[in-house]
């Protein structure tokens, strides 16, 4: 918000600060003193556009699809976007009460200028970033991250003339340089229909011939454009009406819906007319694989064959995170048997909608997060034929590659995919617990990081992978359970402050944001999460790319800094959460330390934990 502060000078003084030059002014009228500001600040940001216009520092002309238009026209809408974001340093003057209020205002050129500067500060962090996206293979962001850097820059006196120098340091016009960086991104993606199942059609997604992570798009189906949807591990599904063969699908490079937590950014989206990208659009005909009945095969098959983890990981890993330590050896089984048998039974039985035939196959508690999931968590559906994956543990065997989709009736995002991992208790040989998985990325980073123990990196895969499924479920008893009752809990907001620094804010990645932290004990933690989720048809979070560290003061403690984008019905952020898992007990870890941060910070591309991290937790060894 803007920074306004009443000055008691007299009228005389007000024609003197008219008359300068080195303040930017405006004047308003009306029946409150309260309207008449408002209208003040409107005339003063439109008289800041005017005069740089009549001053000459505006001369650039962009050229859109149907002709040219002046960017005078974009730089006086951008400027309109001081108002709810960084503008600071207002000063009124109140010429005449109430009831014929009469207020001016004013601003120093100077305090502007600082403005500009910032967002110069702000375009170059997000290219660093799109620049590190890029290099892991996350294209999602990267594709982001340069079109945010683009739309800033437009915002600008001189656009043409801002350039950007890289890591290498060599520099570019950021114009010019970041279009071809995202067209050299749409170039590699591809999107291909993988077969139907009714209305459902089943898209792949790849990014130089590998599935990508996660990628936001939306698709055309003849009549109207879809809320937006994310694929997630390159597999997503979409909805058409039957006969419909042909469609289009857009790939969501300009992320307005993700620039939530900065108000300047969000407006100017808004205000800046968009830069059309051609080969972020794909025209999609019906796969041939598919039958005449548009129906795909929808059996059971399984990958039983033995391997490690780099031979099942290598790829994605060594895309994504660079020259990686030790893999560790997760055994697969030779032949799944019963517990293939099991699974038939349970696949069959979602697609039948008849859950009461399996209910032997489950302990109490799978069959209760399985009822949860299946009842409770929107509509859902199986994707495709799925190749299912046994590994196993000293207690138990985990079953993996069932990929479902589940969608809602409200919301940004509407429409989610999510593998389903189900772990059987081997004594009993029942499914004993049900949850979502972490994703590729974010599961290469824990067993194929860091130098610890095969059992660890299971134990804190399942751990995450639980903790994601809880909240998506809603299930505050188990959330209970893994919170240590002194735990330290604290929560984020990221809220503006006025007039700060960039030198000020070093560590922060948002210029100009604060965040503001709330620490809470466990019982207020839990009762505010109880609202929560009473407030919300769904929530879904997503994880990606994390960093294990083991703590060694601790015995078997861990600290985990992982991306997490979190939805629901009516909000969404991205953002970074801090866990510190103490893991000396098996079979009941508990969190110790849990934090949320807008960002993490780099130095030289090495990792600093940001805000927060195990060296503000009193536990300062740690061990990579």
């Amino acid at each position: 918000m803007l920074a306004v502060g009443v000055t008691p000078i007299g009228a005389q003084n007000w024609d003197a600060v008219k008359t300068d030059r080195s303040y930017y002014h405006g004047e308003g009228y009306g029946a409150s003193v309260a309207e008449a500001k408002s209208n003040a600040i409107a005339q003063l940001l439109e008289s800041i556009s005017m005069q740089i216009e009549v001053e000459g520092t505006h001369k650039i002309k962009e050229e859109e699809t149907n002709g040219k238009v002046n960017g005078q026209s974009f730089f006086q809408r951008s400027t309109k976007t001081f108002s709810t974001a960084k503008l600071t340093n207002v000063e009124t003057i109140t010429i005449e009460d109430e009831p014929n209020a009469h207020v001016g205002c004013w601003v120093k050129v100077a305090d502007l200028n600082k403005i500009f500067d910032g967002r110069r500060m702000q375009i170059k962090e997000y290219l660093d970033n799109a620049l590190r996206s890029e290099e892991k293979g996350k294209v999602d962001d990267a594709l982001r991250y340069y079109y945010w850097g683009y739309s800033l820059v437009r915002s600008l006196q001189y656009p043409s003339k801002e350039t950007y120098t890289d890591p290498d340091g060599t520099s570019h016009p950021i114009l010019s340089w970041t279009i071809h960086q995202m067209d050299d991104i749409l170039d590699d993606i591809k999107v291909n229909e993988e077969g139907r199942n009714g209305d459902e059609v089943i898209l792949h997604f790849t990014y130089k011939n590998r599935p990508v992570s996660s990628l936001d798009f939306t698709y055309f189906d003849g009549s109207e454009w879809s809320n937006v949807l994310r694929a997630r591990d390159g597999i997503a599904t979409i909805m058409l009406d039957k006969g419909i063969e042909n469609y289009r699908v857009k790939i969501d490079y300009e992320a307005k819906h993700r620039a939530n937590l900065d108000d300047e950014l969000k407006s100017l989206l808004t205000v800046i007319p968009g830069q059309p990208m051609a080969n972020a659009y794909f025209n999609i005909s019906k796969n041939n694989l598919t039958s005449d009945k548009g129906m795909v095969t929808m059996g059971v098959s399984v990958d039983a064959q033995p391997t490690n983890i780099q031979k099942t990981f290598s790829q994605l890993s060594e895309r994504q995170t660079g020259t990686l330590s030790k893999f560790g050896q997760i055994e697969k089984m030779d032949n799944p048997g019963s517990y293939l048998s099991t699974m038939e039974r349970i696949v069959n039985s979602i697609r039948r909608n008849t859950p009461h035939t399996i209910q032997d196959d489950f302990t109490a508690e799978g069959l209760d997060i399985f009822n949860r999931l299946i009842n409770k968590y929107g509509k859902r559906q199986i994707i495709g034929n799925p190749t299912l994956t046994f590994t196993q543990s000293k207690h138990s065997v985990f079953c993996r590659g069932l990929k479902m989709s589940f969608s809602f009736s409200t919301g940004l995002y509407r429409r989610f995919v999510e593998e389903v991992v189900f772990t059987f208790d081997k004594k009993s040989g029942k499914v004993e617990n049900v949850s979502f998985g972490l994703g590729k990325t974010a599961e290469t980073d824990i067993l194929c990081k860091g130098d610890w123990p095969q059992e660890a990196r299971m134990a804190i895969l399942q751990f995450m992978e639980n903790y994601k499924t809880a909240y998506s479920l809603k299930r505050l008893d188990y959330i209970e359970s893994i919170f240590a009752d002194d735990a330290i809990i604290i929560v984020g907001n990221v809220v503006k402050k006025a007039g700060a620094d960039r030198s000020d804010l070093a560590k922060k990645a948002i210029y100009n944001d604060i965040v503001k932290y709330n620490r809470y004990d466990k019982k207020t933690y839990l009762n505010n999460l109880r609202n929560c989720f009473d407030a919300q048809e769904y929530i879904n979070i997503s994880f990606s790319d994390n960093d294990i560290r083991h703590l060694k003061n601790g015995g078997q403690v861990y600290g985990i800094q992982i991306t997490q984008d979190y939805y629901s019905a009516h909000y969404g952020d991205h953002g970074y959460l801090y866990l510190m898992i103490d893991m000396n007990d098996e079979d009941n870890p508990l969190i110790k330390v849990r934090t949320w941060q807008p960002s993490k910070d780099y130095t030289n591309d090495e990792l600093v934990d940001g805000l927060y991290s195990s060296s503000n937790f009193n536990i300062t060894n740690t061990q990579n």
